[in-house]
């Protein structure tokens, strides 16, 4: 579609629609073009999910009462519940779908193990903040940064593969999490926890990592195994939106290079030109993405009900407010279980177990015992 916008744009821009004209570049002309041509929609296969819709409401019930009782107990505010995700980007944007002739049996997809790729990070918090965001390069030196001024709050670095692991976590953590959980405690005057919902990814749930999480008064909440694309808030509604406002971006200026080889061209007879390749190199993407991605933090930060709306699918909004909402199910919240916390008592027992599986040492058991029995007279 770049390609072709970029075409017209030479050719008659009074043809686009975006300049008024009759024709509409979309993912549906490119599909009717392509379908005409005899070409038809190929997907590579994917495993399915372990979860059974019974197992996995129980699933989500466990959760979601780990993260109320947590919050109820350490009297968390929304904003010190956290969601981060790693999530990789492509440079030049490619699609898991391809179109092939009809009757193919072998289709091999272009693009799927493309290299052009780093490593960002998104975080967001229950009320819509989206956080600064981290940018892993594939390099071993700081060399293979963009030479591009990123904003201070930003966290730019790199590892070997560009992949995530324990050493860029720390980074992170120490660079964009910390900071920003103590100017909220600051903002809100309160030495409370903080709560970050985390999944098993190895890069992540290493002692080391989750130490320091612990030694600053963050908690944990670990996401089930294999649920990530149900219940983690940035998988839910984050992720995608960044993509697509780069992929757009990309697309605008893949446009702009075609329209400018164009330039001072006869074009009646597009056979016959000799054009060179738009220059997709690693070192080029770099420095025209870097600016991309901070145009898409600030779209991000402008638009908060992304991030909302992924606690609110996932259940965590619920939670917070002591609902456990799982969907199909009746919703209870933790304040209404009723009893005492004895062995009698199968949920509040549940709950506590639970809750003190996060806590390592004595002290800690202890305190939660003072903090339930608190709860537990302002509620009976």
């Amino acid at each position: 579609m770049a390609a072709a916008r970029g075409i017209l744009r030479k050719c008659n821009r009074s043809m686009l629609a975006e300049n008024g004209g009759p024709i509409l570049l979309t993912r549906y002309w490119a599909h009717s073009l392509l379908k005409r041509m005899q070409y038809v929609q190929r997907k590579a296969t994917m495993s399915l999910s372990k979860w059974t819709s019974s197992n996995f409401i129980e699933c989500k019930r466990n959760f979601l009462t780990d993260v109320a009782t947590t919050v109820e107990m350490e009297e968390i505010p929304g904003e010190l519940v956290l969601n981060w995700d790693q999530t990789g980007i492509r440079l030049v944007p490619s699609s898991t779908w391809t179109m092939e002739k009809k009757g193919e049996r072998r289709v091999e997809m272009v693009g799927v193990n493309d290299k052009r790729q780093i490593t960002a990070i998104f975080c967001g918090n229950a009320m819509g903040d989206f956080l600064p965001i981290q940018l892993i390069y594939k390099g071993k030196t700081p060399r293979c940064h963009p030479r591009f001024k990123f904003p201070t709050d930003f966290n730019v670095t790199h590892s070997r593969n560009h992949w995530s692991n324990e050493d860029t976590m720390i980074e992170y953590i120490g660079n964009i999490i910390l900071p920003y959980v103590a100017c909220v405690r600051e903002r809100l005057n309160t030495d409370s926890a903080a709560l970050v919902i985390m999944d098993n990814f190895k890069g992540q749930a290493t002692p080391k990592v989750i130490q320091y999480l612990q030694d600053n008064n963050i908690l944990i909440s670990w996401l089930p195994p294999n649920t990530t694309d149900r219940l983690k808030p940035m998988d839910l509604s984050v992720n995608k939106p960044p993509k697509v406002y780069l992929k757009n971006k990309f697309d605008e200026w893949y446009s702009e290079m075609v329209t400018q080889q164009l330039e001072g061209k006869d074009i009646e007879d597009l056979e016959d030109l000799e054009l060179t390749p738009v220059d997709l190199g690693m070192p080029v993407l770099k420095e025209i993405s870097a600016k991309w991605f901070v145009e898409m933090f600030q779209y991000m930060s402008e638009n908060p009900q992304f991030i909302v709306n992924g606690f609110v699918h996932s259940g965590i909004s619920s939670a917070i407010d002591g609902v456990i909402d799982i969907g199909s199910t009746e919703s209870k919240g933790i304040s209404d279980c009723q009893g005492s916390p004895t062995e009698d008592n199968a949920e509040w027992s549940l709950v506590l177990k639970r809750y003190f599986t996060q806590k390592r040492t004595t002290r800690e058991r202890e305190m939660c015992v003072l903090i339930y029995t608190s709860k537990m007279s302002r509620m009976f």
